[in-house]
């Protein structure tokens, strides 16, 4: 591949993981908190990616009830929204590495 072919497929590269990065980043996985034994023990429940301005509308559970001392038991999964951008982010600074043009050895 030519130097003019390889900066065309790395400016298509950042800008598709850009995106999908942003994308990821603006919708992000909501988790719902059920206390099953009156406050003692506490379950994480996912209900699904919707825009980072509100939560989707979790689906009522009969069986466990919403944590009362917990002002939102619907809250943003943090830990996976972060890993998830940063693995996105990686992998295409890795391509856009990978597809560098190899000098060779004598120069």
């Amino acid at each position: 591949m030519t130097e003019a072919g390889l900066a065309i497929a790395r400016r298509v590269i950042l800008c598709v993981g850009v995106l999908i990065g942003m994308l990821l980043f603006i919708y992000p996985h909501w988790s719902r908190f059920y206390s099953v034994d009156e406050g003692v023990t506490f379950v994480s429940h996912d209900i699904g990616r919707n825009f980072i301005t509100g939560p989707p509308l979790p689906i009522p559970s009969p069986d466990a009830s919403s944590w009362v001392e917990d002002k939102e038991p619907v809250r943003i999964y943090r830990v996976r929204q972060f890993a998830e951008v940063a693995i996105a982010l990686l992998f295409t600074f890795g391509l856009m590495r990978a597809l560098r043009l190899k000098k060779p050895a004598g120069d």
